[in-house]
C-alpha cells in the first residue's frame, strides 16, 4: 500500500510555480507580439493553469514562449534557494549537515544557524 496524496494538495503545494510560469508566458507573448487570447493563472482541474496565444510565426519567438518560463522560474527557485545552502557556502560545511531553524520571539525573521555534528 503506497502513500497517496490528493491532487489538491499538489495543486496548493504547487500553484506559486504555475501561477509564475503562466505569468512568464503571457509576458514573453505580449513582448514578442504575439496575440494572447485567454490565460487562467490557476485552477484545481488539468491543466492546472494555460496560455492560448495565436501561433508564433517565427521559430525564435517560439522558442522563446516554450523556454521563457522555464528559465525565468529556475532562477526564481535558484534565488529562495539561495538562502538555504549560503551556509554551507559561507563555512564549508556539508549540505548533508544538520541545519536548526532558530524562530526569536517577538520577531518576524527565521535564522539559519549551522550546527556540526
Amino acid at each position: 500500500m503506497g502513500l497517496a496524496i490528493s491532487s489538491q494538495i499538489i495543486a496548493l503545494l504547487t500553484f506559486p510555480g504555475v501561477v509564475a510560469h503562466e505569468v512568464v508566458e503571457q509576458l514573453v507573448c505580449r513582448w514578442s507580439g504575439v496575440a494572447v487570447l485567454d490565460v487562467c493563472y490557476f485552477r484545481f482541474v488539468n491543466p492546472r493553469g494555460y496560455v492560448i496565444h495565436e501561433p508564433a510565426l517565427k521559430v525564435r519567438k517560439s522558442l522563446l514562449i516554450g523556454l521563457g518560463p522555464f528559465f525565468v522560474n529556475s532562477l526564481l527557485v535558484a534565488l529562495v534557494a539561495f538562502p538555504a545552502v549560503l551556509p554551507a557556502l559561507e563555512f564549508r560545511v556539508s549540505i548533508v549537515q544538520s541545519y536548526v531553524l532558530e524562530i526569536r520571539p517577538g520577531t518576524w525573521v527565521f535564522q539559519a544557524t549551522v550546527r556540526v555534528v
